[in-house]
């Protein structure tokens, strides 16, 4: 069995979306009532996503997908309840890729895709960045400002995701930098860079990861690893 993190650690899994298998009987009521909530094809696309970490984290905790004491608090972030309530998890997605960070402590994960070719960069961040990040993306090069965007946007939904409140809180009031990286107390932002395959030398496709953890610094960086997920885990 793989280990769930100790203290200052924290262990990224990703895996790619096509393929994704759905094992209803690994769902709770509530997940299958979701799933059939949702239009199609994404509430199929999320029944397998919910599959995927339900086995993964069921490979950390020892047990059968269907017991994983997974649950969502009431801002819908994901939770373990009974004997872990102190570890936690965090899930992001593209369309192409699915990611979980698992952790002692509180942890946010997300993974972006580069911004679409012909959006207006500025516009957009007139509606998430605070005034100092907006001027920081403006003194950008216009060539190198999609790629500014990214990691920016990558590390502050990082944070948004550990502090919980996600867009419930104005992202306009959070500020983590887009060339002078300072994250908001209490969070370390550590920047991933690129999402990369080890069977591959290429990058899953552009794709850019990066994590929030609370201070002092972790003990280690994050540990990323491509998992499968056809396979049902034995325990």
């Amino acid at each position: 069995m793989t280990a769930w993190p100790t203290a200052g650690r924290t262990v990224v899994e990703w895996t790619p979306r096509e393929g994704l298998p759905v094992v209803e009987d690994w769902l709770s009521a509530e997940e299958v009532s979701r799933w059939h909530r949702q239009i199609a094809p994404s509430g199929l696309r999320w029944a397998a996503a919910r599959c995927w970490v339900r086995a993964r984290l069921a490979v950390r905790l020892g047990c059968d997908p269907r017991s994983v004491p997974i649950s969502v608090d009431a801002q819908g972030r994901p939770r373990l309840d009974g004997a872990l309530r102190s570890g936690d998890l965090n899930i992001s997605h593209t369309d192409s890729v699915l990611v979980l960070a698992v952790s002692a402590e509180r942890v946010g994960v997300d993974v972006e895709e580069p911004p679409p070719v012909d959006e207006d960069l500025l516009v957009l961040a007139r509606v998430v960045a605070t005034p100092a990040e907006l001027e920081q993306l403006r003194a950008v090069e216009p060539a190198g400002r999609a790629s500014a965007f990214q990691r920016w946007w990558v590390r502050k939904e990082a944070v948004l995701k550990a502090d919980g409140s996600g867009f419930l809180r104005d992202p306009r009031l959070v500020h983590v930098g887009v060339t002078q990286v300072q994250a908001p107390e209490p969070w370390v932002v550590t920047d991933l860079g690129e999402l990369r395959d080890a069977s591959s030398t290429l990058a899953w496709p552009r794709t850019l990861l990066a994590t929030a953890s609370p201070r002092p610094v972790p003990v280690d960086p994050p540990q990323v690893v491509r998992s499968g997920h056809r396979t049902p885990p034995v325990c």
